[in-house]
């Protein structure tokens, strides 16, 4: 994974480079939950969920409800491709294990379903109010080797379903790779034709084919048509099994899943 160390970029005419998106980071205090989108050189706050009661002083049935306030909101950003979740509560409060608990028992979908909403989540020790606070856990060696493991996982997901394309014999199922192929099924129909989704649910790129292709800009412009469009995208680290498994086919592939047929 690239830079997380998130630093300013300073400068009158220097704008702060966001890098590609990461996952989502939930921070839970006392009586908010902080929601935050992580990308590989920044971090942004998304939204926050107020408490009617500190968790000290909550029923099972606030807790409930808590959990299903967040949930609701997560829902969006998985379905947007954001899957990989990273879940942080202080030391010594269990917040956090309660959420993963709740999914267990009432939300098994998006834990234990071999579907495309499977999402990955990962458990973070600290404090999240802040944009300083969530800077400082990002710095943390043992964050970085969570949102790596996480990461990593989520990437293990979606190879799964590319072999499943490859493997397929049905004719709708379709597999892309090489930036001219996908540019061309991608842009069929112009900007504001977004059928193309009906054809193709993902853009995977390395990281490697992203930040050193000689033609950086038209790899960009790819990447907000294929998300404007409707097609997931995700960057994926050439270091992990996944990422080697994509440079195969030259760092960019884009498939339709066979769950879909």
């Amino acid at each position: 994974m690239t830079n997380l160390s998130l630093q300013i970029v300073m400068g009158r005419r220097k704008r702060k480079k966001r890098g590609f998106p990461v996952g989502v980071l939930v921070g839970f205090d006392e009586q908010v939950i902080h929601i935050w989108k992580i990308f590989s050189e920044s971090v942004k706050k998304y939204d926050q969920i107020p408490l009617e009661r500190k968790w000290k002083n909550a029923t099972e049935k606030d807790r409930y409800h808590f959990y299903e306030d967040l949930l609701n909101i997560l829902r969006d950003l998985i379905e947007r491709g954001l899957k990989s979740i990273f879940l942080v509560s202080p030391q010594g409060k269990n917040w956090s294990v309660g959420f993963r608990t709740h999914l267990e028992k009432h939300h098994r979908w998006l834990i234990g379903s071999r579907g495309n909403n499977q999402a990955s989540f990962g458990q973070i020790s600290g404090k999240a109010r802040s944009y300083n606070e969530v800077r400082y856990l990002l710095e943390q060696e043992t964050t970085k080797e969570i949102i790596k493991k996480t990461t990593s996982q989520e990437a293990y997901f979606l190879i799964k379903e590319l072999e499943k394309s490859i493997n397929s014999n049905n004719p709708n199922i379709k597999v892309l790779y090489g930036l001219r192929e996908i540019e061309d099924v991608i842009y069929e129909g112009g900007k504001r034709d977004d059928s193309v989704s009906d054809k193709l649910d993902y853009l995977l790129l390395t990281d490697e084919f992203l930040e050193n292709h000689k033609q950086k800009n038209r790899v960009y412009r790819l990447k907000q048509i294929a998300n404007n469009k409707g097609i997931t995208t995700k960057i994926i680290s050439e270091e992990s099994p996944a990422g080697e498994r994509i440079a195969q086919f030259g760092g960019i592939m884009s498939f339709k899943t066979v769950g879909y047929f």
